[in-house]
């Protein structure tokens, strides 16, 4: 089942509930919730890292050493200017 390995992170992250091995064992709402978060997640992840890619660039900065603490500065720089 695709997205499972997900959830499974999901869970692991946020414990709130013991569920059973077998997906088609789940409570449907819940199944679907944890889906649905699991698969927002991933997409914010993606989406933050475009940007973090894409803020270093615009900085002239290294982008596999772009860090948080350099984001929060560039960010800060950027903001003088708007």
């Amino acid at each position: 089942m695709e997205g499972f390995g997900v959830i499974l992170d999901v869970i692991e992250k946020f414990p709130v509930h013991k569920l059973p091995t077998c997906p088609c064992e789940y409570d449907n709402d819940l199944y679907f919730f944890v889906l649905f978060t699991a698969n927002m997640i991933e997409k914010e992840e993606i989406l933050f890292e475009r940007g973090r890619r894409h803020l270093a660039n615009i900085m002239g900065e290294d982008v596999e050493t772009f860090n948080q603490k350099e984001i929060d500065v560039s960010l800060h720089l950027l903001g003088n200017f708007i």
